[in-house]
């Protein structure tokens, strides 16, 4: 299944750039790879995140569909259900969701 991008790739691309360039900025080491291959990392590691976020949103509407009539009788709200269940999932997996 694609990604489905909630970024541009020409603004995931400024995020790296701006990531590689800071951190070479406060890094008091030297960087033997070229700016460009970090950034590429650091691209990577954003739509790795990104993946995994839009995983677990699935995951997470797979089953509040499935407890639709718990979460009904609680009278929870259906998006504060879906963050509570997402929650859980990211925390299972050792994940942080803000």
């Amino acid at each position: 299944m694609e990604l489905q991008l909630r970024l541009s790739k020409n603004l995931i691309e400024k995020i790296a750039s701006r990531v590689v360039s800071d951190l070479k900025a406060s890094l008091n080491i030297k960087i033997l790879k070229k700016d460009d291959e970090l950034v590429e990392i650091v691209k990577d590691a954003i739509l790795l995140d990104l993946k995994i976020e839009d995983e677990i949103t699935r995951e997470a509407e797979t089953l509040l569909k499935k407890h639709t009539s718990v979460v009904l009788r609680t009278g929870l709200d259906n998006s504060k259900a879906l963050q509570a269940i997402k929650g859980e999932i990211a925390k299972e997996r050792n994940y942080f969701i803000k």
